[in-house]
């Protein structure tokens, strides 16, 4: 990650992005969406040959693109070993049946 400034992340927007994708996920019946693709900006530039184009939002993460990636597919073990209905409650869904 490039050095520069930035504005951290509060707990609930670094929760709304961790839920957001986990949302994406469980959204995608096909499971096409993999969290090895949630990448920075720097990461994405670097793969499209572009290195240091752009520098990363990472920065303003409490961790690492690496350990996000991490963190996520541990909170989707999590989501996915409870029933259904809980993981539609997670989500905001009503389960009332």
């Amino acid at each position: 990650m490039q050095e520069g400034w930035y504005h951290k992340y509060t707990a609930a927007q670094e929760e709304s992005i961790i839920k957001t994708l986990l949302w994406y996920k469980w959204a995608d019946p096909t499971d096409r969406f993999s969290f090895d693709k949630v990448l920075g900006h720097d990461e994405a530039c670097e793969q499209a040959g572009q290195p240091g184009r752009k520098n990363d939002p990472g920065g303003a993460l409490s961790m690492t693109m690496p350990e996000f990636r991490e963190l996520l597919q541990k909170r989707w073990t999590e989501l996915t070993a409870k029933p259904r209905p809980e993981q539609l409650a997670y989500f905001g869904y009503e389960t009332d049946f």
